[in-house]
């Protein structure tokens, strides 16, 4: 059986929004936070993390939840590509994803560690194995 592979799905679907690929380019990544030696002067950023949720019908249709982080120089620029996100992710459809909705608002917040803004949110996806771009 092959298993879908969301972060995938998540990443074009993102990356297919000129208004987030204006503001972070190809800074789309899975994981807590960015990767390499990246920092907020390089230009907005934007981590994601697939957690838990269900598979069914044979691994055709995966609910994971996602939890999306915004990272920017400022919390206001976070803000700003967190609105990016939510007009993407906010009751919407495309090649990549089935289905989506918010289940957590955007909150802006300092990384402990390093003090870079980012503003975090979570949606409900539906991703079908048929829209496997």
């Amino acid at each position: 059986m092959t298993y879908i592979n969301a972060n995938t799905y998540i990443i074009n679907h993102l990356a297919s929004y000129p208004a987030i690929t204006a503001l972070a380019g190809a800074r789309i990544w899975q994981g807590e936070q960015p990767t390499g030696n990246y920092t907020p002067a390089d230009g907005a950023a934007i981590t994601f993390q697939v957690v838990g949720g269900i598979i069914d019908f044979n691994d055709a249709l995966q609910l994971p939840l996602l939890i999306v982080d915004c990272w920017a120089s400022t919390p206001l620029a976070s803000y700003q590509l967190y609105l990016q996100v939510l007009e993407a992710l906010d009751c919407k459809s495309s090649a990549y994803l089935q289905h989506s909705i918010v289940e957590t608002l955007g909150e802006t917040v300092r990384h402990p560690d390093t003090g870079w803004p980012f503003t975090t949110s979570s949606y409900r996806v539906w991703i079908l194995k048929e829209t496997e771009a």
